[in-house]
């Protein structure tokens, strides 16, 4: 029978690096993207039952700024000396890059569809959607990102949108937390902007596992009204802090108006009424069934 590997990961020190495609046995050609701060990548290699495994270097493999480094392990059988190749082709990043990996919003659908180079977007996100849930998943886990938010208006509205700096904190890929990243819901329609920043593995000098991951999705909250728009934008600072390399994404997001005969939408249904429950009261200018006080009269 062939020998094959049972496990193949890469890592910088204790941080994982993701292998394309993701590992199996059968697959023998990968390639991998260093951040631009893994100076070197050293590889932990399992062979299957009853084989062995050649080529695994001692020490970690060093890969210049914007270059490469090939690596050939093999898979052996003790007895016939038949071997298995794999190889992995690994490319460091050079700092100055501002793309994104992933763009998405949860219940829209961007137009045009995400590319990395392509920066504008329209955004109609769904009529049960109270918030704009963008998800995002960095180039390179050293670059920076802030997120900042336009008054929600109406929609039509002609009036130019303004942006003044606002309040929040870190928040990112999750090297604290659980991954997800959330930097937290937005505060009614007015400005907004935070900043998150990429996530890294905690250094505890373990080792780590197949299905740890090099880029881990993170998300920022931004409230939208119905029959409100508003305007997101993402500004990307490159990983390299001695270059000057910004760019941004902007999303444009838009939400369906409720209709003249149910005018107020229901946050608890997540369906357009004209009559609120119990507890909330008509809210015309924002066309929702807002809560009550405890004062409150309905």
């Amino acid at each position: 029978a062939e020998c094959t590997l049972a496990a193949l990961v890469l890592r910088y020190q204790d941080s994982p690096i993701d292998l394309e495609p993701k590992f199996a046995p059968y697959i023998d050609s990968y390639m991998a993207k260093l951040d631009w701060s893994f100076e070197a990548f050293s590889v932990d290699a399992r062979p299957d039952t009853s084989c062995e495994v050649d080529g695994v270097p001692p020490d970690p493999t060093d890969v210049a700024i914007g270059g490469s480094a090939k690596l050939t392990l093999f898979a052996r059988h003790p007895d016939t000396g038949a071997k298995k190749e794999y190889v992995v082709t690994a490319f460091r990043r050079l700092g100055s890059e501002t793309e994104l990996r992933s763009l998405s919003v949860e219940g829209g659908e961007l137009s045009p569809l995400f590319s990395q180079r392509h920066r504008e977007y329209m955004v109609r996100l769904g009529l049960a959607n109270d918030v704009a849930r963008i998800a995002y998943t960095l180039m390179d886990n050293e670059q920076r990102l802030t997120a900042s938010a336009q008054e929600e208006r109406p929609k039509g509205s002609e009036v130019a949108d303004e942006v003044v700096a606002g309040g929040g904190g870190d928040a990112g890929g999750g090297a604290e937390g659980n991954g997800t990243g959330s930097g937290g819901d937005g505060e009614g329609g007015g400005e907004d902007r935070r900043r998150l920043v990429g996530s890294r593995a905690a250094s505890d000098g373990r080792r780590l596992h197949a299905g740890e991951v090099q880029f881990r999705e993170a998300h920022v909250d931004f409230l939208l009204d119905v029959g409100f728009s508003r305007t997101v934008t993402f500004t990307v600072q490159c990983a390299d802090p001695t270059q000057a390399s910004i760019s941004t994404y902007t999303l444009r997001l838009s939400r369906p108006s409720c209709t003249l005969e149910r005018p107020y939408y229901d946050p608890e249904k997540k369906v357009c009424v004209n009559f609120c429950s119990s507890g909330y009261y008509r809210n015309r200018p924002t066309h929702r069934c807002s809560r009550c006080n405890e004062n409150c009269q309905v």
